[in-house]
C-alpha cells in the first residue's frame, strides 16, 4: 500500500482480530461436536440439498409451472419449475446486472423486472424454456449419491475443506494426514491440527505436532501466538476428556455413559474421590493462573502491576455480572477469580504484594485466587 512498514497499533488490531476469528472457529467447533454427539449424520457445509443456486428474489405461477429469479455472489439467474414433479425444467443466466425484482407471464412470454437500475423491462419468449423435453429434466433434490459425487469431483484440498466443515475429522486426517509438513499449507496444518484435537479424533500428539510445526513456520506470528494458546488449551482438555472417562469408568454402575444423581452422590462421598479431586483441582487452578499471567502480563515482566491487575478487575466485573445468557458461547478466561466483590487494587497489593515489588507474581496471585473461592 505504498508503506514502508504497519503502525505499532495496526498490527496490534489485526493480531486481536485473528485471535478473535479463530477463537470462535473453535468455540463453534466444539459446540457442534458437542450438538452432534451420539449422531451419525454429518453435516453438510455447502448446503447441497437444492438444486437452486442462491435466494429467490421474484416468483411467477405458470399453471403446472413456477418461474423463479434467483440472485447469489456469481450473477442472477431465471429457472423454470415443474411444481407436481418438483423437477428443474430450464436453467438460463441473465445478463443484467441487477437481479430480478419482478416476474410475471403472458401466454408466450416472461417480463423480467430488475432492481436498481435504469433496465426497461426483459421480455422472453417462454417457448425455449418450455420445449425442454421431459427426459432432460432434473428433480429439484440433489441425492446424498449424488452429493457426495460433487464432493469427490473437488480437489483433495476442498474435500479436506468440506470434510472439516462437516465436522468430519477422521474424513480431513485420511485426505490429508500423510502430507509433507514442509509442503503443507497453514490451511491444510490448521485443520489437521483441529482435527487431532480434543474436540475431534483426540490424538493428542498428533495435534501437538501440527501446532508446533505452525509455531515453527512462522514464528513470532499471530498463527504462531494462536497455535500456542490452542496447543496448552488442547492438553488440558484432553487430561479434562481423561478424567471424565476415568470417572465414567468407575462410577457409572448401570453403563448408560452418564452419571446419574445416585452415582453422583456415591462418587462425591467416596474418600478417595475427595482427596483426587483436590489434587485435580490445585493442578487445574495453576494451569488457569498460568493462562491468567500470560494473557494481563502485558509487559512480560512476571508479575501484575497495578495497571494490568486493573486491567484483570475490569475482565472479572464484566463477566461475573453479564446475565448468563449472555455468556453462552463465550470463553472465561478468568474462571478462578470469579466474584462479584473482586477487592480493589490498592486492598489486593496491600494484602497479597509479599515481596513488595509492586506487582502479583505467581504464587500471589494464587493466594488471591484461593480465598476468592473460599470466600465463594
Amino acid at each position: 500500500m505504498g508503506n514502508d512498514e504497519i503502525p505499532a497499533r495496526d498490527l496490534e488490531r489485526m493480531d486481536e482480530q485473528i485471535q478473535g476469528l479463530m477463537n470462535k472457529l473453535q468455540r463453534d467447533r466444539a459446540k457442534n461436536h458437542t450438538a452432534k454427539h451420539g449422531k451419525n449424520a454429518m453435516a453438510d457445509p455447502l448446503h447441497l440439498d437444492w438444486r437452486v443456486p442462491g435466494e429467490a428474489t421474484a416468483l411467477a405461477n405458470d399453471g403446472d409451472f413456477l418461474w423463479v429469479g434467483v440472485g447469489n455472489y456469481f450473477g442472477n439467474y431465471l429457472l423454470l419449475l415443474h411444481k407436481p414433479s418438483h423437477s428443474l425444467v430450464a436453467f438460463c443466466p441473465m445478463m443484467a446486472r441487477d437481479h430480478i425484482s419482478s416476474l410475471t407471464v403472458s401466454s408466450t412470454s416472461i417480463w423480467i423486472g430488475t432492481a436498481y437500475g435504469d433496465h426497461k423491462l426483459l421480455q422472453l419468449p417462454k417457448s425455449p424454456f418450455l420445449s425442454v423435453p421431459q427426459g432432460r429434466w432434473v428433480s429439484l433434490t440433489i441425492s446424498p449419491e449424488e452429493r457426495a459425487q460433487l464432493v469427490r469431483n473437488m480437489d483433495v484440498r476442498d474435500q479436506a475443506m468440506y470434510a472439516f466443515y462437516a465436522d468430519d475429522d477422521a474424513r480431513v486426517a485420511a485426505l490429508l494426514g500423510g502430507i509433507d509438513p514442509d509442503k503443507a499449507s497453514l490451511e491444510e496444518m490448521f485443520i489437521l491440527a483441529f482435527s487431532y484435537d480434543a474436540s475431534g479424533l483426540d490424538k493428542p500428539e498428533l495435534a501437538r505436532d501440527w501446532f508446533e510445526h505452525i509455531i515453527s513456520r512462522y514464528p513470532d506470528s499471530p498463527w504462531a501466538k494462536f497455535a500456542r494458546s490452542a496447543l496448552a488449551q488442547n492438553e488440558q482438555n484432553h487430561k479434562d476428556k481423561m478424567h471424565e472417562e476415568e470417572l465414567l469408568a468407575k462410577y457409572d454402575r448401570d453403563h448408560n455413559g452418564v452419571l446419574d444423581p445416585e452415582e453422583k452422590r456415591v462418587m462425591e462421598r467416596d474418600p478417595g474421590y475427595q482427596n483426587e479431586r483436590k489434587i485435580w483441582n490445585a493442578d487445574r487452578l495453576e494451569n488457569q493462573l498460568e493462562k491468567i499471567m500470560q494473557r494481563f502480563d502485558r509487559n512480560k515482566d512476571g508479575k501484575l502491576d497495578r495497571g494490568e491487575l486493573e486491567s484483570l478487575k475490569a475482565q472479572v466485573t464484566v463477566f461475573s455480572q453479564a446475565p448468563p445468557e449472555k455468556l453462552v458461547g463465550h470463553k472465561n478466561p478468568v474462571v478462578p477469580l470469579m466474584t462479584k466483590k473482586f477487592p480493589a487494587v490498592t486492598d489486593i497489593l496491600q494484602k497479597y504484594d509479599v515481596n513488595g515489588d509492586g506487582g502479583l507474581e505467581a504464587g500471589e496471585l494464587k493466594m488471591l485466587a484461593q480465598d476468592i473461592q473460599k470466600g465463594q
